[in-house]
């Protein structure tokens, strides 16, 4: 009782203050912590009734001991399956206690969330309509220079300064939108509450979506700014720029936009005439946000598709692989010599330094994979070599000699050194699959555009799967009558709950695996080296 009186202290305290963005997205982390204390308590729910649960089956395990089951006493049998039953009455009981305190929890949340639309409601529009004129200022001020490129020859000394100018530009715009996009996402959940929902199908905002609009304004398919009026320019303009909602063509959309780029500074001259930079290519080289979401929409989807061409499912072609990376890219191609500010401002950039080690990190395993295959093809030769040798002093004849050597050959190199080349293949894309997957996953993070985690979501799709397990269960349960209901509502409550376990570690131990073992082939190497010279020695200069 207390934790909820506290919490709706919280509530009503933010809500009587007149910062609505900020406030709002308060109260929501409020509740956030809430749950998270529901969550430590449902956890120490879990390690109670574990523990008297493990009791019970300990407690089996000492009547069933190392014996198998059918050959205990008909006494025996019966306890180890009391003991069993127990225990997973325990477990039933703490999933239903869990489901039931999440239950109470959702229901008490949804009553904070109705009384936080009813009192900010009606407000929304006036702020939403304050923050959209404050975006399209910004909006308009920060397009203003699309039509205007900064010649190379004004910038080698004033750099920096315009640098600066721009990137500030950069984040008033990026910091209005977000705010923009933050109000619209708080509209739809006002209008979900309302309706008694606990959040709307809308996804949280993040800042890199912010960062997407401002590089549509800066690199999209645009009218310059003097192409309108005055009165024109905030809504025709910042209109123009929206990027657009199917996800395909904006993610195609900001491919080519880093293609261009990369395209751009890489070119020391446009038709003879003085090269110039554009506002887009400068806040690119300087801005790490901007940088990441470019970044991240240049990374191939899947970097395997299209490699081989044999037609065979398992085949792929090691030497087709590549590590795309944008930023090494446009770092290694950059005219140092005839702009040095280009490169500064490249070197300065933390996504440049990443996107190096990245690539430098591909080519580390792919070197290390081409040393595994060149000795595994080598000490091949050797045990074929081994192998052989000791035929020919078999005083056999010549062809039954050669057709024995050659079986030897086959086997050799077909089945063991095939299959070490094949493991050192397989152990390279694994661990190549895992970089790009880890390195894509913190690019994301580094974009901002990672959707922030929600524990109400969390514990909605909890209590959702324990209802669906219960409901679905109780009923099948029915067919051997009340008792069998009960037993079927909390095994399938069990299930259901534990339907909702996802985790995903981004591959981020890919460092940690081995291609090849080149101490192992070393070892295998010398030995087979010195007993071919024992047998050379031996069959030659024997007597």
């Amino acid at each position: 009782m207390e934790m909820k009186t506290e919490l709706a202290e919280n509530v009503e305290n933010m809500l009587a203050e007149r910062k609505p963005v900020t406030n709002v997205t308060n109260v929501i982390r409020e509740i956030d912590v809430y749950l998270g204390q529901t969550f430590d308590a449902m956890s120490v729910i879990d390690e109670s009734y574990g523990r008297i649960s493990s009791f019970f089956v300990n407690m089996s395990n000492q009547v069933v001991g190392e014996r198998d089951f059918n050959k205990l006493s008909e006494n025996e049998q019966k306890e180890a399956m009391l003991y069993m039953a127990a225990s997973l009455a325990v477990q039933g009981v703490c999933t239903v206690t869990k489901g039931i305190k999440e239950t109470i929890a959702l229901e008490k949340v949804k009553r904070l969330h109705r009384q936080v639309a009813e009192a900010r409601r009606e407000s929304l529009p006036r702020q939403i309509e304050r923050v959209r004129r404050c975006h399209d200022e910004a909006a308009v001020s920060l397009m203003r220079h699309n039509g205007h490129p900064f010649k190379a020859s004004d910038l080698k000394d004033s750099f920096n300064d315009t640098a600066g100018i721009l990137e500030t530009e950069l984040c008033l715009y990026r910091d209005a939108r977000f705010r923009l996009d933050m109000l619209l996402w708080i509209k739809d959940e006002y209008d979900a509450w309302m309706e008694g929902r606990l959040y709307s199908d809308t996804p949280m905002p993040t800042m890199g979506q912010a960062t997407i609009a401002a590089i549509y304004l800066l690199a999209g398919n645009n009218a310059a700014v003097d192409r309108f009026t005055p009165e024109e320019q905030a809504s025709q303009i910042v209109l123009a720029a929206q990027p657009p909602v199917c996800v395909s063509n904006r993610n195609a959309d900001l491919r080519s936009f880093g293609e261009e780029l990369s395209k751009g500074l890489n070119r020391s001259s446009f038709n003879g005439e003085e090269r110039s930079f554009s506002a887009f290519e400068i806040l690119a080289v300087i801005d790490n946000q901007m940088s990441a979401v470019l970044e991240r929409f240049s990374l191939d989807e899947n970097p395997l598709d299209g490699d081989g061409e044999s037609g065979e499912e398992d085949y792929i072609d090691i030497d087709g692989l590549t590590c795309g990376r944008l930023y090494a890219n446009i770092y290694m191609n950059s005219n140092s010599y005839e702009f040095p500010f280009i490169r500064k401002a490249l070197e300065e950039n933390e996504q440049v330094l990443k996107s190096m080690k990245s690539l430098e990190a591909f080519y580390d395993m792919k070197a290390q994979c081409d040393r595994g295959h060149t000795m595994a093809i080598i000490n091949g030769l050797l045990m074929s070599a081994v192998a052989i040798l000791p035929v020919w002093t078999f005083n056999l004849e010549w062809y039954w000699a050669a057709c024995l050597s050659v079986v030897i050959l086959i086997f050799v190199l077909k089945w063991l050194t095939a299959s070490s080349v094949q493991g050192i293949s397989d152990n390279f894309l694994i661990k190549y699959l895992m970089m790009n997957r880890n390195y894509e996953y913190n690019v994301v993070q580094d974009a901002g555009l990672t959707e922030p985690e929600s524990k109400l979501r969390e514990m909605a799709r909890s209590r959702n799967h324990f209802w669906a397990g219960l409901i679905i269960g109780g009923i099948v349960g029915m067919i051997l009558g009340p008792i069998g209901a009960i037993i079927g509502a909390v095994l399938g409550a069990m299930l259901g709950s534990g339907s909702s376990d996802n985790s995903d570690d981004h591959g981020k131990d890919w460092e940690t695996i081995k291609i090849y073992k080149p101490t192992k082939q070393w070892i295998l190497m010398t030995v087979t080296a010195i007993v071919l010279l024992l047998e050379i020695f031996g069959l030659f200069f024997a007597e």
